[in-house]
C-alpha cells in the first residue's frame, strides 16, 4: 500500500505556489531574477560566498605552479578547510594562536619569507649580483617555497593541504567521520610541528647567518627602526588634543589614585605600554582623561 501511494507522486504535477497571494509575506528574496530563495538566506549566501572564495583561491597567481603539479582532485577540500580552522592551542585568542594561523596561511599561499619572497619585497636590500638567492642549507638550488620539500605527498602536507589519499587511508580503518577528523588533525599537527622545528627553524637560522655575513641583516635592522620611528611619529601626530590633561597638570590635581608604571619581563620600560594605569577609589572620577584606564 505504501509503495502504491508513493508511486502516485510520479504522475502528479508539481505544486506551484503563488507567493504574491501569501498575506504575511513581507518580501520575497530572489536570486539573480531566476527564482525565489526557498531556504535560510544566511546558509544560501554562505554557499555562494564559499564558492566565490574557492574560485578566487584556485585562480591565485602565486599558486598556479602548485596546481600545475597537483590536481584539484588530489586535495580533500573539506578536511583542508577543517585543518585551516583547527585551533592547536588551548585558548580561543592568543599570540601563539595568531602566529600559528599566520604560518598556516603563509605556507598555504607560498609566501613564507624565503629568498624569492624576500628579494621581491625588499629589492633595495638585495643586490642584483646575488640574485637569485640560493638555499642557505643546500647552497645549490634557488631558495623558494617550492624548494622546501619536493616530495609529492609531503609537499601538500607541509603547505597545510590535506591530501585525499590520507583521508581515504584513515577512513578505511575508522569508518567514522569524527574519528577520521580527529586522526587527521592530530597527524597534521605532528607533521607541522616537525616541519617547523626541523626544517623551517633551521632554514631561518641559516638565512639570518647568511644575511649577517653579507651585511644585509644590518641594513634590514636600520630600515625596520626607521620605519618604526616614522610610524610612531605619524601615530602621535594623529592623537586627539581635546580632553587630554598633561601628566604634570594631572599630578597637581592630587587624584585619589595610585600611580603605577608597567615594565616588560626584562625589567625595561615597554614602548608599547605607554598608558598610565590608575587604580581609583571610586568610579566617579569623571575628570580623569579617557586615555587613562580605571581599574577596580
Amino acid at each position: 500500500m505504501a509503495d502504491a501511494e508513493a508511486s502516485k507522486g510520479l504522475d502528479i504535477l508539481p505544486i506551484s505556489i503563488n507567493l504574491k497571494l501569501i498575506p504575511d509575506a513581507i518580501m520575497v528574496p530572489m536570486w539573480d531574477s531566476i527564482g525565489p530563495i526557498d531556504k535560510d538566506i544566511r546558509k544560501f549566501c554562505k554557499n555562494i560566498t564559499e564558492a566565490k572564495i574557492f574560485d578566487s583561491f584556485t585562480n591565485n597567481s602565486k599558486l598556479q605552479t602548485f596546481f600545475a603539479r597537483h590536481s584539484l582532485s588530489e586535495i580533500n577540500w573539506t578536511f583542508t578547510k577543517l585543518w585551516l580552522a583547527h585551533n592547536e592551542t588551548n585558548s580561543i585568542y592568543s599570540s601563539e594562536k595568531s602566529k600559528k594561523d599566520a604560518f598556516k596561511l603563509k605556507s598555504l599561499n607560498h609566501i613564507l619569507p624565503c629568498g624569492d619572497v624576500l628579494s621581491a619585497h625588499y629589492p633595495s636590500l638585495y643586490n642584483p649580483d646575488i640574485l637569485p638567492i640560493k638555499c642557505p642549507i643546500c647552497k645549490t638550488t634557488d631558495d623558494s617555497n617550492q624548494h622546501l620539500d619536493q616530495s609529492h605527498l609531503i609537499y601538500l602536507i607541509i603547505h597545510n593541504v590535506v591530501p585525499d589519499h590520507l583521508v581515504t587511508l584513515i577512513h578505511t580503518h575508522t569508518r567514522n567521520f569524527k574519528l577520521t577528523k580527529s586522526f587527521v588533525m592530530d597527524f597534521m599537527t605532528h607533521i607541522q610541528q616537525y616541519f617547523y622545528t626541523s626544517i623551517w627553524c633551521r632554514h631561518t637560522e641559516s638565512m639570518v647567518a647568511w644575511e649577517k655575513h653579507t651585511g644585509i641583516h644590518a641594513k634590514k635592522t636600520k630600515m625596520r627602526r626607521a620605519k618604526r620611528r616614522a610610524q610612531n611619529k605619524k601615530k602621535f601626530q594623529r592623537l586627539p588634543t581635546s580632553n587630554v590633561l598633561p601628566l604634570k597638570r594631572l599630578r597637581n590635581h592630587h587624584l585619589p589614585c595610585n600611580f603605577a608604571k608597567f615594565y616588560d619581563a626584562r625589567g625595561h620600560y615597554d614602548d608599547r605600554l605607554r598608558i598610565n594605569y590608575f587604580q581609583c577609589d571610586n568610579n566617579s572620577d569623571l575628570h580623569v582623561p579617557r586615555w587613562i584606564i580605571l581599574t577596580s
